[in-house]
């Protein structure tokens, strides 16, 4: 089953396609977005340049009788700048330790 939330990935789902290779065969599988029906054994993720932001995941799976595995297609924008100005200060280097008088003398010499 392949799930494209946000409409970036549902973009890069339709512009772009998905498929998967079978590890044992070496088939490549076009996906479809919903169910997709495919014979047991492990899968790769044939996709693997995706747009900043869109997120496949799993990568690599494996069909067993009677499971259903789920690749997500999913979007997360990325961190807005701060505006100009509100950057955070730079950070000041560690302040020395409080003065507390001169030196101890050396330790004398034994004889």
């Amino acid at each position: 089953m392949v799930l494209v939330s946000a409409a970036p990935a549902l973009d890069f789902f339709q512009d772009e396609g998905l498929s998967v290779r079978d590890l044992r065969t070496s088939e490549v599988v076009p996906l479809k977005q919903g169910r997709n029906d495919l014979a047991r054994g492990d899968y790769r993720v044939e996709q693997a340049n995706p747009p900043a932001g869109v997120r496949i995941f799993p990568r690599q799976f494996t069909v067993t009788a009677g499971t259903t595995v789920i690749v997500n297609v999913t979007h997360t924008p990325a961190e807005k700048a701060p505006p100009v100005g509100a950057e955070t200060p730079p950070e000041r280097p560690p302040l020395p330790p409080p003065f507390e008088g001169p030196p101890p003398p050396p330790p004398r010499p034994r004889r």
